[in-house]
């Protein structure tokens, strides 16, 4: 990439069986345009869409969670996130589906993060130029543990209380882990009804149970004060998404000084 260029990452996340037109959308229409207006700001965009990322293979496997969480970290700060009336498929062993552990993991949990790819970097002053204690560092260490067959660093489940404090007032401190641009699009249930047409087990969960915990996870979101619209079509969705990113892409791009740009840009390549 040459210099003066940034790279800039955004995950989709979303139940998968009853999304995919505004998945597709996204794909033709939004981003295509979105790409476009990025590259006049001298902005690479690039949408992360794990439909064509996690093979049955994976599935079956239980790999499929990792896979998505490990982009949720590449992608940080940008998070976009869709849903409609189902709660998605859950793990087995798993309280959650893997859109609400996608949510929880990429922003209503983040301040805490259960797992850092590359913590070396942190502890070497060298992510977004911040310096750490040495007791900061030491907190660090002592609560997240390097998992060799997952490659990467996982916090440990027995942290005390006060640790997570200290811990959470570390990652407070770095903008990619911040939630301004984090951006949730629930969908009307008229639209999931015109859309479902017969096959409503597709677009609505079926016992009360998996219900309310859709619910609730959308008041999680309304309470933690995130930016979430409403939508009853899908061009009206389309322009929510392209107008609500573009502004942000290109008010951090014009705050972004060149140099720094430069040094993403480089960074981007590696």
């Amino acid at each position: 990439m040459a210099a003066g260029w940034k790279t800039v990452r955004v995950f989709i996340s979303s139940t998968f069986r009853d999304m995919h037109r505004e998945r597709d959308h996204l794909v033709r229409v939004v981003f295509p345009e979105l790409k476009e207006r990025c590259r006049t700001k001298h902005v690479q965009l690039v949408d992360v869409d794990l439909r064509w990322g996690v093979t049955q293979a994976d599935a079956e496997h239980g790999k499929a969670l990792d896979i998505c969480l490990d982009e949720i970290d590449s992608c940080r700060p940008y998070f976009l996130g869709i849903l409609g009336h189902r709660y998605g498929f859950v793990p087995e062993g798993h309280r959650h589906s893997i859109a609400a552990q996608e949510i929880y993991h990429g922003v209503l949990h983040g301040s805490v993060p259960k797992q850092v790819v590359d913590l070396r970097k942190i502890l070497a002053d060298q992510l977004e130029g911040q310096t750490l204690s040495s007791e900061q560092k030491d907190y660090l260490v002592r609560c997240y543990r390097w998992d060799a067959d997952k490659r990467k660093y996982l916090l440990q489940e027995d942290v005390a209380p006060e640790d997570a404090d200290i811990i959470r007032s570390v990652f407070e401190r770095y903008s990619t882990y911040q939630k301004d641009r984090s951006f949730f699009f629930f969908r009307s249930e008229a639209l999931s009804r015109q859309i479902a047409g017969t096959e409503t087990s597709d677009f609505f969960e079926q016992n009360q149970d998996d219900q309310d915990k859709v619910e609730s996870l959308k008041k999680e979101i309304e309470d933690a004060w995130l930016p979430h619209f409403e939508y009853s079509d899908l061009e009206t969705f389309g322009r929510l998404v392209l107008d609500t990113l573009w502004k942000r892409i290109e008010l951090e791009a014009e705050q972004t000084p060149i140099e720094e740009r430069d040094w993403l840009g480089q960074e981007a390549e590696l």
